[in-house]
């Protein structure tokens, strides 16, 4: 399990799911409190894992984000890094990633080559929690062939 860091705001109520076929998150209005939102924990994804998003964003400058287990660890345990402004870097190895201006609408098609635990998040490099961002968020995967991952993973 990743160890939590200052950055990092544990947002459990949005979803937490280790073994399944497919999930699907959705929440209607939510306020960041945090420059990283957690929005799916340790879920395992299969070779040609599906994933469809639809985020609003009510602020351009935040970055969702697909982490495997080993990207998370890394970012997490690796020094801050700073953009030129004093903002915080978006710049760190993940599967997928994606600038939200207002509204990221994506269906992506993963060929990943073995199975593996990932997450997926919002990093808002310009977080102000004075005048933070608001989000709309539909978030669904299927594994390839509705496959669910063997007992042992658990």
């Amino acid at each position: 399990m990743v160890q939590r860091s200052p950055l990092v705001r544990w947002s459990w109520t949005l979803c937490f799911c280790v073994l399944c076929s497919g999930l699907k998150v959705q929440v209607p209005s939510f306020t960041a409190d945090a420059p990283f939102l957690l929005l799916l924990a340790d879920v395992g994804f299969t070779p040609g894992v599906q994933i469809s998003v639809n985020i609003t964003s009510s602020e351009p400058g935040a970055v969702f984000l697909l982490l495997s287990s080993t990207q998370l660890h890394d970012w997490l345990h690796g020094p801050p890094r700073e953009d030129t402004d004093g903002n915080l870097s978006s710049y760190f190895a993940s599967q997928w990633r994606q600038p939200l201006s207002r509204q990221l609408s994506a269906r992506i098609d993963l060929d990943l080559p073995k199975v593996d635990f990932f997450y997926a998040g919002i990093f808002d490099p310009t977080f102000n929690a004075e005048m933070p961002k608001k989000y709309k968020i539909d978030l669904d995967f299927v594994n390839a062939h509705g496959q669910h991952l063997p007992v042992q993973w658990a």
